[in-house]
């Protein structure tokens, strides 16, 4: 099974609400809470090259957008394992552009924000 470890809190509301992941390889994913539970959350998981994060994370780029492109070909849901703390991806078959995934248009991070939430 594929699995991302927790790399950065991009955004945060009484939890992680999108952050950015890193598998074994040093491949990036951007995950964003679409569903679950306050105990057992679900995020919606994209892989994203590292221009593409980058142009989110200064702004130029909305989260609707950044995912629906990402994930045209692949995209998974993720839970994290309590033991292991990795979060194990299930790919999807579904369209992501087609889900209830989605965040709405015109989210975009704020440069000084994501830069500390790095740091």
């Amino acid at each position: 099974m594929k699995t991302i470890r927790h790399w950065a809190t991009l955004d945060y509301y009484d939890g992680p609400v999108l952050f950015e992941g890193r598998d074994r390889n040093g491949g990036n994913y951007v995950a964003v809470l679409g569903g679950g539970n306050d105990v057992d959350p679900v995020y919606a998981v994209v892989g994203v090259s590292p221009d593409k994060l980058q142009e989110f994370s200064d702004g130029k780029v909305d989260l609707r957008s950044l995912m629906i492109e990402a994930g045209s070909e692949e995209w998974f849901l993720a839970k994290q394992n309590r033991v292991s703390g990795d979060f194990e991806l299930e790919r999807q078959s579904s369209k992501l552009a087609e889900s209830d995934y989605l965040p709405e248009f015109g989210y975009r991070l704020d440069p000084a924000t994501a830069a500390r939430s790095r740091a």
